[in-house]
């Protein structure tokens, strides 16, 4: 379970919780959505993990 600021507490299928525990999913969490934008702007911290969720 987590919580999607939209969709509120969403239930993922076990299946998907596999696929996002790998380390190639994981490895999303270290690439920014923004580029450089957050140096300018600290509040912009998407990443592309977060995008791949929503």
């Amino acid at each position: 379970i987590f919580n999607d600021p939209i969709h509120g507490h969403m239930e993922l299928h076990p299946l998907l919780v596999k696929i996002i525990d790998t380390p190639q999913f994981q490895r999303l969490r270290r690439i920014k959505q923004l580029g450089e934008a957050y140096l300018v702007y600290p509040g912009a911290s998407h990443n592309r993990f977060e995008h791949s969720l929503g």
